[in-house]
Parts: structure tokens; C-alpha cells; sequence
């Protein structure tokens, strides 16, 4: 079976980064299953078809009312699709579509690119809302390589491809990913947290586990950070809070980044309170005279900290991070950092 990097890179992505349980490469809809909001799909083809008409004077999915939706829906297929789950609901839908052209996107001339691109979204979010019956999401387009006047006019169009999808109530997130960014919010995350994946079917990842056996940290532009060599402040708005803090820390703990008096913060629930927000003491030494499945719970029997000892075995990390809480972990980072620079 053929595979194409790209969508190893973005499977990698939606399991790591966004920690979707449920990911497929290719994946295409069968001809027996039913279609749900069929008006709300025929309405937005029409008014897409519309918008290309008068912005480009072109015809999207071929001649107005040549090609009806279902016939345009059972011809579709999106490159990587995710679902992230929790207690057994689906919170967030990532749909994605990738195109890597070496010498740069090209689909004709950058008229055409754009429409190509705009059906890709549009295709995609019919999909969605028909066959999965969903009405919100990431719609995806990702290429590593677009000429600076193509992308240009690409986030532009783009903009109004989400206005549109707002006064028809679809609450898709249209993204564009591409050149610094596609570096940035894409391929920087994984790296970040290549060290902490053993999965041998991932072959982007391996590929990169593979370099780095040979003391290559970095495969991406210079450091942006001294604690994390890979990660600048879009890759880690791309990472879950949690996982950005657990990988934060693993580096710090296995690279013997921390001095012995932040080793002590870091154990103090005061430290935790006023730096992070957080009332449990970030670290938390192992005991090695209490069961393993009591090290992490708090005084009242509840789990506060991921089950991973880091470390070595000396220490777990403390579970409960928020999104309010980025901010205050992402300032500790960077201060951390030059503080670590000074030192030097």
C-alpha cells in the first residue's frame, strides 16, 4: 500500500498533538449510508458555487447543477480524519487535506489553485455535516511549500470562506497551514514530543526518532527556546495543555535542566499556587514505601498526577492542568529559559 508522507505526518499530528483516539488515513464513505441535512448541504453548495462564480468566475464541482451534492459527496475523500473523544463523546472532529508539491502548490494557475483549494474545504464540511451529521469542526488544508502571493490570497479568501460558513450556522474552523506555519504548528509539536512515542507504525515519527539517534536535536530553525529546542509559542498553542506540560517536564527532569532549589519550588504547593495556579505541588517525589497506585493521589484519595514516573522513577508530575493555565506555564518557560541563558 502506497503512503504518503504527508499523511503520516498529519496521523502523527491528531494522536500526539491534538490526541485524537480515533484517526484514518484515506478515508472515503460508503455508497449504502444515508445523508443527513441534505437542505443545509444543498444550500451551502449553492452559495459557494455562488461565491466562486462571482470571485473568480468559475464553476465549483464543475457546471452550475451539473453535479448535485450527493454525487460530489460519494466522490470525496479526506486525506487524515480524527476524532478526540471524551467520555465517550465527541468533542472535537479534524478533517484534513495535504498536499506536498516539492517546488511549491501548484493546481494550474493561482486562480485555480485557490478554487482548488476552496472545493477541498467546501467538499469537506458537506461531508461532515452529511454523513457524520456534525455541524462544527477543523477543516484542514496543509501544504509546506506555497508561493508568498498564492498564500496571500489564500488567507484572504479563506476569511471569507468562514464568513460565509457563519451565516449558513456552520461553526467549521477553516484553517490554512502552510510555509512558517506548517513548520511552526505542525512539524515542531511532533518533534517536541518525538521522545515520548514508541509506536513503530508512525513512519514520519520514526523517521525523525531515526535522525536523532545521531545527536541531530533539531531538523527544524534555530532554537527558539533553550528548554525545548523544537518548540516556539505557535507550536505550543497547537499542543494540548496537558500533554505541553507533561513533555515540558519530561525534558526538564531527563536533561537535568532544573537546579536543585526549583526541584524544591516545584514540590511546594505555595510555588505551584502563585506561579501556576495550580494547588497541588507540580512534582511530587516517589515513596518508595507506599503502592505504586497510591503515589498519586491527594489526601482525599483523588488522582492528581499522570501515572508516569519521570524521572527515573523519582518523581510524578502533577495531572491538572487547564487551558487557563497555559499562559502562566508558557511565561515559566520563557523565564526558566533566560534564566538558563544567563547562567551560561
Amino acid at each position: 500500500m502506497k503512503i504518503e508522507i504527508g499523511e503520516s505526518l498529519f496521523l502523527s499530528w491528531l494522536r500526539h498533538v491534538k490526541q485524537c483516539q480515533i484517526v484514518q488515513l484515506n478515508w472515503k464513505p460508503s455508497n449504502s449510508w444515508d445523508l443527513a441535512n441534505e437542505e443545509r448541504i444543498a444550500k451551502l453548495l449553492q452559495v459557494f458555487r455562488d461565491f466562486i462564480d462571482s470571485k473568480y468566475q468559475r464553476e465549483l464541482f464543475g457546471k452550475k447543477g451539473g453535479q448535485s451534492y450527493s454525487q460530489i459527496l460519494r466522490q470525496g475523500e479526506i486525506d487524515v480524519l480524527g476524532f478526540e473523544l471524551k467520555d465517550g463523546v465527541v468533542i472535537s472532529v479534524y478533517a484534513i487535506d495535504v498536499a506536498f508539491h516539492e517546488n511549491g502548490l501548484n493546481y494550474g494557475t493561482r486562480e485555480e489553485t485557490i478554487c482548488r483549494v476552496v472545493k477541498k474545504y467546501v467538499r469537506t464540511a458537506m461531508t461532515i455535516l452529511g454523513y457524520f451529521g456534525i455541524d462544527q469542526g477543523e477543516v484542514i488544508f496543509a501544504s509546506p511549500k506555497i508561493s508568498p502571493k498564492t498564500y496571500t490570497e489564500l488567507e484572504a479568501t479563506l476569511k471569507e470562506v468562514s464568513n460565509i460558513a457563519g451565516k449558513l450556522n456552520l461553526n467549521f474552523k477553516f484553517r490554512l497551514f502552510g510555509n512558517e506555519d506548517f513548520e511552526d504548528r505542525v512539524i515542531a509539536p511532533i518533534i517536541s514530543l518525538s521522545g515520548e512515542v514508541a509506536d513503530t507504525s508512525e513512519l514520519f515519527m520514526r523517521s525523525i526518532q531515526l535522525y536523532q539517534l545521531f545527536g541531530k536535536q533539531s531538523i527544524i530553525k534555530e532554537s527558539k527556546s533553550i528548554v525545548d529546542s523544537t518548540q516556539s509559542e505557535a507550536a505550543s498553542e497547537e499542543i494540548k495543555i496537558g500533554q505541553l506540560a507533561r513533555s515540558t517536564f519530561n525534558r526538564l527532569l531527563s536533561g537535568e535542566k532544573l537546579t536543585r532549589e526549583m526541584l524544591e519550588n516545584l514540590q511546594d504547593a505555595a510555588y505551584s499556587k502563585k506561579t501556576f495556579g495550580i494547588p497541588y505541588p507540580i512534582l511530587k517525589r516517589i515513596d518508595p514505601n507506599k503502592p505504586a497506585d497510591k503515589q498519586g493521589l491527594d489526601n482525599k484519595g483523588r488522582a492528581r498526577y499522570w501515572s508516569h514516573e519521570f524521572d527515573n522513577g523519582r518523581y510524578l508530575v502533577c495531572s491538572q492542568w487547564y487551558e487557563k493555565h497555559r499562559a502562566s506555564l508558557i511565561k515559566w518557560i520563557s523565564q526558566l529559559s533566560a534564566t538558563m541563558a544567563a547562567a551560561k
